[in-house]
């Protein structure tokens, strides 16, 4: 009779355990679905002001948040294989679905991962002040541009090319800072690319023992080729990075010299027409007409200024 009771209690026991962990594990999932909503809703809104720094670093802390609960999700479904009876039937059944949703979710780490490699590479490039510099470059080149077409459009061509030496000046400037921290950047990633090189080399190394060991079948085994699969992932990221790094440093390089090219170009056209008898006194003669444009404006307002508010409204 007390065998009885005890098998009672024991089984009773074992089906509480299982509805505990079935609820924890919906609790997990609701948990890991928030924690995404929440980043994302948090990354549109700071994109949504025009907060790019905000965007990225919301969502590399964002990330971080979903996968420490798809961690505790993984863990808890390991925890669950514990304790299954693999000889049965029924519990290797239960053992291999527990397994498929381990794989399942390992796949969504290493996705979150990557994400969060790559927003941690625009952080970077946000607090490293190159977007401030690139912003600042194309800014001058979109000021200086107007107002060299302002001064051509006025009949000024000499003043609008020196306008434009100027604007190719302060470009050059911007650029050679973006190149600078571009190949900081480049320094960055080619540590990290060897890191992890070294970290996905001696994980596979750790993997190609364990197989020769006979250890195929452990969960130890699963472990190691799911970590190897996340460096993999890792290495082929760092790759990247380094590779389109380089790629902006080169381009970058080539428009510092084809910027100096142009300037040169151009102070050589205006040291040909700056220096002629004919562009100094169309030079002067522009000076005469502004006296003239001066003077007929103070006495067009010193006019005005006896006229009723209604006629001059019509006036101009």
């Amino acid at each position: 009779m007390a065998a009885a009771g005890s098998s009672y209690i024991l089984s009773t026991q074992v089906a509480l355990n299982t509805e505990g962990a079935e609820h924890n594990l919906n609790s997990l999932n609701s948990m890991i679905k928030s924690s995404v909503s929440a980043m994302k809703a948090a990354t549109a809104q700071a994109n949504s002001y025009g907060d790019g720094l905000g965007a990225q670093r919301s969502k590399v802390e964002g990330l971080e948040t979903v996968m420490g609960n798809l961690q505790t999700k993984i863990d808890t479904l390991k925890a669950k294989q514990e304790g299954l009876d693999t000889q049965t039937a029924k519990g290797s059944k239960q053992f291999n679905d527990l397994q498929k949703q381990i794989s399942n979710a390992e796949k969504q780490m290493a996705n979150y991962s990557a994400q969060q490699d790559r927003a941690k590479q625009s952080l970077q490039y946000y607090e490293s002040g190159l977007a401030d510099v690139v912003k600042g470059y194309q800014n001058t080149i979109r000021e200086s541009e107007a107002y060299a077409n302002r001064l051509k459009a006025e009949g000024r061509d000499l003043d609008a090319s020196k306008a434009k030496v100027k604007g190719y000046d302060d470009a050059l400037g911007n650029m050679t800072k973006a190149l600078k921290l571009q190949e900081e950047e480049l320094e960055r990633n080619k540590s990290k690319l060897s890191e992890s090189k070294l970290s996905y080399e001696a994980a596979k190394l750790e993997l190609d023992k364990m197989k020769q060991s006979g250890k195929e079948n452990t969960q130890a085994y699963r472990d190691q080729e799911a970590a190897v699969d996340r460096l993999r992932g890792t290495l082929n990221l760092a790759s990247e990075a380094y590779s389109n790094q380089k790629v902006r440093v080169d381009k970058t390089g080539q428009s510092i010299a084809e910027t100096r090219a142009k300037q040169a170009e151009l102070n050589e056209s205006i040291k040909k027409v700056d220096g002629t008898p004919w562009e100094k006194l169309r030079m002067k003669m522009q000076e005469t007409n502004k006296t003239g444009e001066k003077t007929h404006s103070m006495f067009t307002s010193i006019f005005s200024a006896n006229l009723a508010t209604s006629a001059v409204i019509a006036g101009w």
